[in-house]
């Protein structure tokens, strides 16, 4: 996987926090 990969999944799962709360 690429690093970009990883950065845009981790701001997806930040999102999904965010909005969960």
């Amino acid at each position: 996987e690429n690093e970009q990969d990883m950065m845009e999944r981790s701001k997806l799962e930040q999102c999904c926090w965010e909005e969960l709360k």
